[in-house]
């Protein structure tokens, strides 16, 4: 994409980092005074939200490890575009590193009709988004939603 003008990662990151940041700042109640380089904000939001620390914020990304990681432990989930066992089992391992525990800390996954969700639990996922695909049978959809107990 960079024929058209896209933003490279490292700048895209610099700009989510620090509009997540102004975002939980508004969200505090209290005055926000913040020039970053991509943000400039000058005002005082009330009432804060009712949720406590704040509203949780997930961040989706591609990858499993490096800065996408690092930013998504800072605050409260991930949701990994494609995440197998193994993917989630890596990203809770670097999750735990940086927090201490997943305590609080959300990670989801797409699920299909066939997945074994036991495991993708047992590594570390804590919700999971059902996709039906086309070719996917009433039936396979029928049984997703009867499972019980829920799923993750």
């Amino acid at each position: 994409m960079g024929n058209f003008s896209e933003r490279g990662h490292k700048r895209l990151g610099d700009i989510l980092d620090e509009g997540a940041a102004a975002l939980t700042a508004l969200w505090d109640g209290r005055t926000v005074d913040h020039k970053g380089t991509i943000t400039a904000i000058a005002v005082r939001t009330t009432p804060g939200p009712v949720q406590q620390p704040r509203i949780p914020l997930w961040f989706g990304t591609a990858r499993t490890t490096g800065r996408p990681i690092r930013r998504a432990a800072r605050y409260d989930g991930i949701f990994p575009l494609s995440a197998d066992t193994g993917a989630v089992e890596r990203i809770a391992d670097s999750v735990r590193g940086i927090r201490g525990t997943l305590d609080g800390f959300d990670i989801a996954v797409v699920s299909r009709p066939e997945t074994d969700l036991s495991r993708l639990a047992a590594a570390g996922a804590t919700w999971a988004l059902h996709a039906f695909w086309p070719g996917n049978h009433p039936e396979q959809v029928l049984r997703v939603i009867n499972r019980r107990p829920p799923s993750i």
